[in-house]
């Protein structure tokens, strides 16, 4: 079963769009306050705008969504300064 398949069942199991899902998993990273995402009509918007502040994920469900992605970022500050700085 493809990765976006496995991805889609977790967010269903939370009632959350695919969309819904990826922000919530960008969102549970202490290092990153926004997410920036684009819309092509204002239901997407609204979505949007709503999709950090409800979608919370669980430890269990952050764990299975690092397996179905197999390339899960680590969290914390430390994975932060491995990353060049674009002014050097």
């Amino acid at each position: 079963m493809a990765a976006t398949d496995k991805l889609k069942i977790v967010a269903e199991r939370k009632g959350l769009t695919m969309a819904e899902l990826a922000v919530a998993w960008v969102l549970r990273i202490p290092e990153v306050s926004v997410a920036l995402v684009g819309a092509k009509d204002s239901e997407q918007v609204r979505m949007n705008s709503t999709a950090g502040s409800y979608a919370e994920l669980t430890a269990d469900e952050i764990a299975e969504i690092g397996e179905i992605l197999d390339n899960a970022p680590e969290t914390g500050v430390g994975h932060l300064r491995a990353l060049p700085n674009p002014v050097d």
